[in-house]
């Protein structure tokens, strides 16, 4: 085991939110064990998580949704989403209106693409948004506003914005000049 390795060890025993992440990194690759350890890995990111920064939570998040542990993962983006952590808001969003957690409910998905929103997430909440408010669905129809977002989406990257915008673009082409 490296000198790093060990200092790594001796700081993440102490509560070290930092050293408890490359502690996990370290289980996750083998360097620990000598194979992935995911299980002492993730019990790291959670020790690492429950100290309430929304950034780690996020990233705690991120490995179950890796892993597909769906449960999981909402219950920390949930965490650093109640925390501010606009991208998680916007994350607990598609969670909520994809049902892929098993409870679909779009008014949630709405309220919490918009928190994200203006929490200054540019990319998939505005996308949802968008498509939301060009349907109707959960709000008041409004086709350029809807637009407009999308456009957001669309510029950020996000694929299913930039597909929904050519599809409307092609339906009602003065949009363009919007």
């Amino acid at each position: 085991m490296s000198e790093d390795l060990k200092s790594i060890i001796a700081e993440a025993e102490k509560g070290d939110e930092i050293a408890l992440l490359n502690l996990a990194s370290a289980y996750f690759s083998g360097e620990v064990n000598g194979q992935p350890d995911i299980t002492n890995g993730l019990e790291c990111m959670e020790k690492a998580a429950k100290q309430g920064n929304p950034k780690v939570q996020s990233q705690c998040a991120d490995f179950y949704k890796e892993l597909g542990l769906y449960d999981f993962a909402f219950k920390w983006y949930m965490e650093a989403a109640l925390n501010g952590h606009a991208e998680s808001q916007a994350t607990i969003a598609g969670f909520y209106y994809t049902g892929i957690t098993g409870e679909k409910d779009e008014k949630k998905a709405f309220l919490w693409a918009n928190r994200a929103y203006e929490n200054g997430e540019e990319a998939h909440a505005p996308a949802l948004l968008g498509a939301m408010y060009i349907e109707g669905q959960v709000t008041k129809q409004d086709i350029i506003k809807g637009y407009k977002m999308l456009k957001l989406g669309a510029s950020n990257g996000i694929e299913a914005a930039i597909e929904y915008k050519k599809m409307i673009e092609n339906q009602i082409p003065q949009l363009k000049n919007l």
